[in-house]
């Protein structure tokens, strides 16, 4: 994961230049509120108060945890609406360890449908498959740091 690509990281470049799978990030100072933009979209990650945050929004952990949780939904509708298996409603409890590092994540999936529970379970199979953000817990994906830093 590159931090500090010199164009998506300035300012002065406009968010068109983000690339589809890039978002960019900002802090100021030691405030622990953290502006992120991807082309038209604005939001925020925070910590809580009782941390030293504002708590303007999710943490970083619970972010991600939303975005599993969001990607698998979507994927298994996707699934679903493609093998014109039934659906009223899908509700997704992701959860994580309470404190420190993430060790362990728990997806808990409740699905309101006419279809078997064998039917889901294939499509659940085929959808874990195809849950971008479920492959980034995998050991396999490359990460790096790369940091440049400013005089201010």
């Amino acid at each position: 994961m590159e931090m500090a690509k010199e164009t998506a990281m300035d300012p002065g470049v406009g968010s068109e230049a983000l690339g589809k799978r890039e978002v960019q990030a900002s802090v100021e100072g030691f405030n622990h509120t953290v502006s992120l933009e991807r082309g038209k979209h604005r939001w925020q990650l925070d910590e809580p108060a009782s941390v030293g945050g504002k708590d303007f929004g999710p943490t970083p952990v619970n972010a991600f945890l939303g975005a599993l949780s969001g990607c698998m939904l979507i994927t298994l509708q996707m699934v679903a609406e493609k093998r014109e298996v039934p659906l009223t409603r899908i509700v997704a409890r992701t959860i994580s360890n309470p404190n420190r590092q993430v060790e362990s994540v728990r997806l808990e999936l409740d699905v309101w449908s006419a279809a078997s529970q064998e039917t889901w379970d294939e499509l659940l199979e085929r959808a874990e498959r195809g849950c971008y953000v479920s492959r980034v817990l995998r050991s396999e994906i490359e990460y790096e740091i790369e940091m440049m830093v400013h005089a201010s």
